[in-house]
């Protein structure tokens, strides 16, 4: 499973923001995940005008950001809104600094005994900024709804760490990979950035044992980023595995327990929703 076929450095660079010069070598590579990213998260923000909310299940902080966001479109930017005393709407195309302090500092203001409902739209972005964003949400214990499309970062430092974890209906939570370790014994790899790569590491492995989800389920998914042959196996009809869906089920093997899942359940319902969004045949469901 490979993302414009970059090289294990390459899409390190992709997390984590290095040097100047290094940033400026990898920036077609960058351009070719960010062009992707990009079109899938308009696409997205473009279909999910829907009713997407079971309304016997959710709170009417949850609704009422479900509804905001469904009325939004991709000009409209990101943008972090408090509705009523906790529950907080983060509708991000891309993580950015603007929009990520803008959250932290929302979230903080909040009630000191509050445990915040948070629902999230990201096609993800820089791993430094999600990871501030999961910290932000593992201090105030809050429960994350994934709406429309979380993926990426979002999927990874957002949705994985909250205390309790729900995904909407028509919602792709999206994977393709996160840190590991290997990619240390790069030989093209800086000092600095070496340096950067095993604070990422433990920040992540932190993040992950937090929220009681098995801090080598990264490692487990760059081995299936290796193994193209046995992925492609496990994802029959899919053209090109890019990115995977998994099953809730899967994902509690792993220690990232779903609460309610209203997301995509068989490998038909996924092709059903990809195609909807104009992203079929990349992405993988995995049982």
């Amino acid at each position: 499973m490979a993302l414009c076929q970059l090289s294990a450095l390459d899409r390190l660079k992709t997390f984590i923001r290095l040097s100047n010069v290094e940033q400026h070598v990898m920036a077609a590579n960058r351009a070719c995940i960010g062009l992707a990213v990009s079109l899938l998260f308009l696409a997205v923000f473009s279909a999910s005008g829907d009713e997407v909310h079971e309304a016997a299940e959710l709170p009417q902080g949850v609704k009422a950001c479900a509804d905001w966001m469904a009325k939004r479109t991709s000009a409209d930017g990101a943008k972090v809104r408090l509705i009523g005393d906790s529950t907080l709407c983060a509708d991000m195309p891309t993580l950015s600094d603007d929009a990520v302090n803008d959250f932290v500092e929302k979230i903080s203001l909040l009630q000191e005994d509050a445990h915040p409902d948070v629902v999230i739209r990201s096609a993800g972005g820089r791993v430094d900024l999600g990871m501030t964003m999961g910290e932000a949400i593992q201090r105030r214990r809050a429960s994350v709804y994934a709406f429309g499309f979380c993926g990426s970062s979002c999927a990874n430092y957002v949705f994985l760490p909250a205390s309790r974890r729900v995904i909407l209906k028509d919602t792709l939570l999206v994977f393709h990979g996160g840190l590991y370790r290997s990619i240390l014994d790069s030989r093209d790899l800086t000092e600095e950035g070496k340096e950067r790569t095993v604070a990422s590491l433990s920040r992540q492995g932190q993040l992950l044992r937090r929220a009681g989800v098995d801090p080598e389920f990264f490692e487990w998914i760059e081995q299936l980023n290796q193994d193209r042959e046995g992925t492609s196996a496990r994802c029959p009809g899919t053209q090109s595995v890019r990115s995977i869906v998994f099953s809730s089920r899967e994902l509690a093997a792993h220690g990232a327990t779903v609460d309610h899942d209203y997301g995509p359940q068989t490998r038909t319902e996924l092709d059903v929703l990809t195609k909807k969004y104009g992203i079929d045949g990349e992405t993988c469901y995995w049982q």
